[in-house]
């Protein structure tokens, strides 16, 4: 049923693309493009290093060369199904001559492959993938011989609707390292799902919601051992700003964020409430406000914070301008208690004097209280 449900979706959004273009015959499969490439390049250097009072003749030389190519076609449609294709390879030489240090030769090559695909791009919704594989292969003489094979892959699905657009993006990316004297290998694997929204509304507002899930896998392996690290981590965050006068004069932003790391020793949670506050009452009243929620939670321990600050500004003419903040911080810790007060004002009065000169004053009061019960353990 879900296949039959696709076809129909995929036939009908054909039709919905063609319906403008009568002449146009469908094929299955088309190339458009076809381009490539091929480099060689070579490197010779000579010369002669003083070490300690002995004359040091040395010669390096390299060749390299290279082959790319990319293709781009599309199937039955080009709005449909379209493809860009890319390949390449390149092997390079290294030697190394000395008179009085050992001989050594480089070998290297890479080769790598891309593809991209795009479905239904000419449509309000469509959907991407890629492919990137790549080899590479590093033999130094007498050294170490390193064989290293990395892959990307995922899909971005985007629906950029008028209600609430959508974007969903899955990507996962793989590398396999080996050393082949030692027969010790390293795995890396990260795969990360994420989904994004946002929407405007009204004038200077806007709504932003984001999910995010990374897996994260890291592995060494050999004859006698193997060491196995993995991690989870979950983050959610949604974004608020909301304009309540014209011309941005007063804006509120709001963000939650809920952040949580889990891997195979540790656990970790925290939440995050943040809310600011900035407004103008005419060209010389200022004020601004911000409130910020945090709890943690980890193996043993535990801690709530909050925090209120808040200042107002003004100023009279271009002389005298006043300011008074109000700082209030309380932390609840699993171990200790504290809150702290604080609590200033200042003036600063300037104006011209004769002989070109300023006059300056300048007053300053601050206040800071502090309750603590409990100590931190150590």
């Amino acid at each position: 049923m879900k296949r039959l449900m696709l076809i129909a979706l995929l036939v009908g959004s054909t039709y919905s693309l063609l319906g403008q273009n009568n002449g146009f015959k469908p094929v299955f499969w088309r190339l458009t493009q076809l381009s490539g490439n091929a480099r060689l390049s070579g490197t010779y250097s000579q010369g002669t290093n003083i070490l300690i009072n002995t004359d040091e003749q040395t010669q390096n030389s390299s060749l390299s060369a290279g082959m790319s190519l990319f293709t781009r076609s599309y199937v039955y449609h080009p709005n449909l199904l379209s493809l860009d294709i890319s390949g390449g390879y390149e092997p390079k030489i290294q030697k190394y001559q000395a008179i009085i240090r050992p001989d050594y030769a480089l070998n290297s090559s890479q080769k790598f492959i891309k593809a991209q695909a795009h479905l239904l791009k000419r449509l309000d919704y469509n959907l991407q993938s890629f492919y990137h594989f790549d080899e590479t292969y590093s033999n130094r003489e007498n050294f170490a011989t390193i064989k290293s094979i990395s892959k990307n892959y995922g899909s971005v699905f985007s629906w950029p609707n008028k209600v609430l657009p959508l974007t969903i993006k899955y990507t996962r990316s793989e590398q396999d390292q080996l050393e082949v004297e030692t027969n010790r290998g390293l795995v890396r694997i990260r795969e990360i799902i994420e989904g994004t929204s946002a929407k405007n509304y009204g004038e200077n507002s806007q709504l932003g919601i984001t999910l995010n899930r990374t897996l994260n896998k890291n592995e060494i392996t050999n004859e006698s051992y193997a060491s196995l690290f993995s991690s989870e981590v979950n983050n959610f965050t949604l974004n608020n700003k909301l304009s309540l006068a014209k011309k941005s004069s007063r804006i509120l932003r709001s963000r939650l964020n809920y952040y949580n790391y889990n891997t195979d020793l540790t656990k970790q949670e925290r939440l995050t409430f943040t809310n600011n506050f900035a407004a103008e009452f005419g060209p010389n009243l200022e004020l601004y406000s911000i409130y910020n929620y945090q709890a943690q939670n980890f193996e043993t321990q535990s801690e709530t914070n909050h925090k209120v600050f808040s200042s107002l500004t003004h100023s009279l003419y271009e002389s005298l301008r006043s300011s008074f903040y109000v700082d209030y911080y309380t932390q609840s810790h699993s171990f200790f208690n504290q809150t702290q007060r604080n609590l200033s004002a200042s003036f600063n009065y300037t104006k011209r004097i004769p002989l070109d000169g300023k006059l300056r004053l300048n007053y300053d009061y601050r206040t800071l209280l502090t309750d603590r019960e409990g100590e931190i353990a150590v």
